[in-house]
């Protein structure tokens, strides 16, 4: 996720006042044990909740299997997060019965107890005149659990927004809706199906460039790779590049991608120094959508000119420096792939 689309993710977990109690906790764990940003594990544990509550048959196996290959602090905390949602239901109703929930408990104290203990420091938290301890937070804590009308503007707005934001943070997007949805009797029916159209129309987007692709036509004019001095070829692989971003994982964000391609298409004599960066930055955000401000364009900048751009000899540690010379080769890879087929198109 690009770095506004983690904001607009926060704004979302903050409009649930049981994520805003158990902040302080979430913010702790990755301190101390790296469990990623609290809102991520916020949004993982909404899903894993709603997919309880939608489960009839084998509740245990469902929430034993969740989460297949993520880190075992990162699944603790996610589980723990699921367990006190499901607790504190911000509709009425909560299929789950006591011997349910008290199984899902003890896998989560079983995993815990795993890591010693991990993530039961016991809070104080003052309730006007009462004083109350719990793991996370006091349940005699009174909350108006989801503001409702917070989420619908959030929404509403990034649908209003939603050129330069990802499809794969439109399909986290309709999960959560999803599933404050189920929680709340249908009332973000218009957002859901709102957000599931954007979704349609951009899978449909998709399919028709890569096809397009495919058969050797390019998505790009002669005229826009004129403006940017770049071959039109460079342009379609970036496009496509872009297109499977989810592949790089969570922690690929547009930085990493302006670094990949800024070291590829210099490392292959297609954009130097003679042109000037701004000439790239501004191809990013008028051919991509990804507009990338003043201090970033000079970390990105100084990245490739620190660590050269002959980005085949990156050693393959630090992760980010791992997923700014995948997406380096991988742009080579399809372009020459292309090339080799097509010609210059």
């Amino acid at each position: 996720m690009n770095k506004k689309e983690l904001e607009y993710l926060d704004d979302f977990a903050l409009a649930d006042s049981r994520f805003v109690a158990n902040r302080e906790w979430l913010e702790e764990m990755d301190s101390m044990y790296r469990v990623g940003r609290p809102s991520l594990i916020w949004s993982e544990a909404v899903m894993l909740a709603d997919t309880m509550l939608r489960t009839d048959v084998g509740k245990n196996i469902v929430f034993a299997k969740w989460g297949n290959g993520m880190s075992g602090r990162k699944l603790l905390a996610v589980r723990k997060m699921a367990v006190y949602i499901l607790e504190h239901p911000a509709g009425e109703s909560n299929n789950l019965d006591f011997a349910e929930l008290e199984s899902l408990k003890n896998t989560v104290k079983l995993q815990a107890d795993g890591f010693g203990g991990l993530g039961n420091k016991k809070y104080i938290i003052q309730d006007e005149d009462t004083e109350c301890y719990g793991r996370m937070v006091a349940d005699c804590v009174v909350m108006e659990y989801v503001k409702k009308k917070a989420i619908k503007s959030l929404v509403k707005s990034l649908i209003r927004y939603s050129l330069p934001l990802s499809t794969g943070f439109f399909t986290i997007m309709l999960s959560l809706i999803s599933a404050y949805n189920n929680e709340l009797n249908g009332f973000f029916d218009e957002e859901y199906y709102q957000v599931m159209d954007i979704i349609n129309e951009r899978n449909k987007r998709d399919l028709e460039m890569k096809e397009k692709l495919k058969n050797g036509v390019g998505v790009f004019s002669d005229e826009q790779a004129k403006s940017f001095g770049i071959n039109r070829l460079w342009l379609d692989m970036m496009a496509l590049t872009l297109r499977e971003r989810e592949k790089y994982g969570v922690n690929a964000d547009d930085e990493d991608f302006a670094v990949g391609f800024l070291a590829a298409l210099r490392n292959s004599g297609e954009f130097t120094y003679k042109r000037g960066y701004k000439d790239f930055f501004r191809m990013m955000s008028e051919l991509f959508h990804i507009d990338i401000g003043d201090k970033e364009q000079s970390r990105i900048t100084r990245y490739v000119q620190e660590n050269r751009d002959n980005f085949v000899v990156w050693p393959d540690t630090p992760e980010k420096r791992y997923i700014r010379k995948k997406i380096a080769s991988d742009l080579v890879r399809i372009k020459d792939k292309r090339k080799k087929k097509y010609g210059f198109m």
